[in-house]
Parts: C-alpha cells; structure tokens; sequence
C-alpha cells in the first residue's frame, strides 16, 4: 500500500516501526516524534486502518508523478539513477589516503 492512498488518522508499518498518518505527507511514531514521508513508498496497513483510506478519486490527486514512482520503486534489473563513479584520487593532495600524516601548517 503506498503511503499517499492513507487517510490522516491511519495507522501504518514502515520498517517495522509503527506510524500514525497526521498530515499528507508526515507521521508521527509511537514515540510522538514527526517524520516527512514521500506519498510513493510502500507501507504496511495496521490492523484496524483498512477503513482509513482515500477515495480512489482524492488519492489519485495526491499520487506522485509517474517518474518519481519509477525512481523510487525500479523495475527489477534496472537501476533508477547511475551514481558518479567514485573519484580515485583525492583533490586534497593525498591526505585522505591509508598512510598520509597529517600536514603541519
């Protein structure tokens, strides 16, 4: 279940903590402490919420874009995003390597 389709006041898992949904995009855990959610990632609906959920017409108006969906969720094989290669040599003059000492300046 993808997190925009929830109604504020449902009660959701994500990651094995458990949230309840206070504003379109933020929940707060049992802890009380608030945490921003994107409406595209896959959360677990508690015992109880199956009635706290959008209607089909308003929870597409909160849907995200199509390529945002894609980025989060690939399909499998592919890769949303190719990251930079990691540079091989340090713009520092070395001194992020194994033995380098520190300079004294």
């Amino acid at each position: 279940m993808e997190f925009y389709r929830l109604a504020i006041g449902a009660r959701f898992k994500f990651f094995g903590r458990t949230y309840e949904k206070e504003a379109m995009s933020m929940a707060k855990d049992d802890a009380n402490l608030g945490y921003v959610f994107m409406g595209g990632l896959e959360v677990t609906l508690e015992p109880g919420s199956e009635g706290k959920l959008l209607p089909p017409e308003v929870a597409e108006k909160w849907k995200p874009p199509e390529w945002l969906m894609k980025y989060m969720r690939p399909e499998p094989g592919e890769t949303a995003w190719e990251a930079p290669p990691c540079p091989t040599s340090s713009p520092s003059g070395g001194h992020s390597q194994p033995d380098a000492s520190p300079s004294q300046g």
